[in-house]
């Protein structure tokens, strides 16, 4: 008996348009411990599909960005970038599997880079909007390169403020422009508030902390910085690690960004090297029980 099983023998065309998601499931469940082997050819999974054998991978895996794939035995970057051929889409669909994942809490990046033209929206990958159970990513970088999706998103508005309600503004003129997450600055404003959540309908923003002195109407300024990995889609994200990483953001992009709610966020043996505008923040209470151990920060501002 061979050693391995090639998904082309169950069925599977790799043609990038016949939808081989049944023949790489019946070649997995053949395989019995053996290999699976996906040859030469590019071959559609249309759905979600989980490999419990060791899978090498000749050719290529194309798959909507929703459905997930569950590499069993294969859990690392490697293996992602030999399915989809780029680090960047092997990146995404890794961390996808992550939080899907029952057999695994780690992505091993193998001291890989991987190139980031973008924020990496980490809520949008999973599908998910609170998560608690532990998972770590390790051992590799994310390198933020020169694109203009890293441009932050300024909004500047009038919006009326009043001590006796300290968490809001209301009468938020075009009040669906301004993203959640973004810095707020005007007149008594104070350092360091976010927008925690908007309402359009009531024309209303949920402010992260009080404004110390900036009652009445004014005109604000709203500025969403772009961060490599954002987590402010979660409405509460616990227990999720860095270890052994470096965001290299070369002045474009800011590191990262918390979820609203969570508790136990850890980085460390990290590096954050020159954020644009800022390493670690949260637009709402933060990370409860945050640790930051052995990591350095590298300002964009040596040179001043």
């Amino acid at each position: 008996m061979m050693d391995w099983v090639d998904v082309r023998d169950y069925g599977a065309v790799g043609d990038g348009i016949a939808d081989d998601t049944a023949a790489f499931e019946a070649a997995d469940t053949a395989a019995a411990g053996r290999t699976v082997v996906v040859s030469k050819g590019t071959f559609r999974i249309a759905g979600n599909l989980t490999v419990d054998n060791p899978v090498r991978f000749e050719g290529r895996i194309t798959q909507p960005a929703t459905s997930r794939i569950m590499l069993r035995r294969n859990f690392d970057l490697d293996s992602y970038v030999s399915a989809f051929g780029t680090e960047l889409e092997a990146f995404r669909k890794a961390l996808q599997a992550l939080f899907h994942n029952a057999d695994h809490v780690a992505l091993d990046l193998r001291g890989r880079r991987v190139d980031l033209p973008g924020p990496v929206d980490v809520a949008a990958i999973s599908g998910l909007t609170s998560f608690e159970i532990r998972r770590l990513i390790t051992n590799g970088m994310l390198n933020a390169t020169a694109d203009p999706a890293w441009a932050p998103t300024v909004v500047t508005s009038a919006a009326t403020y009043s001590p006796t309600n300290q968490a809001r503004l209301t009468g938020v003129a075009n009040v669906a422009s301004i993203p959640v997450g973004a810095q707020v600055t005007g007149t008594g404003v104070g350092r360091e508030v976010y927008v925690r959540s908007v309402d359009v309908s009531g024309g209303t923003l949920e402010l992260s902390q009080p404004l110390w002195n900036a009652a009445g109407t004014q005109v604000f300024t709203f500025t969403r910085y772009k961060y490599m990995l954002d987590f402010s889609g979660f409405t509460k994200c616990s227990k999720f690690e860095l270890t052994g990483m470096e965001l290299q953001c070369n002045g474009h992009a800011s590191g990262i960004l918390l979820a609203p709610e969570g508790d136990t966020f850890r980085i460390a043996v990290s590096s954050i090297t020159k954020p644009a505008d800022r390493g670690i923040t949260s637009h709402g209470r933060g990370c409860q029980d945050m640790a930051i151990d052995n990591c350095l920060f590298a300002s964009n501002e040596q040179s001043l």
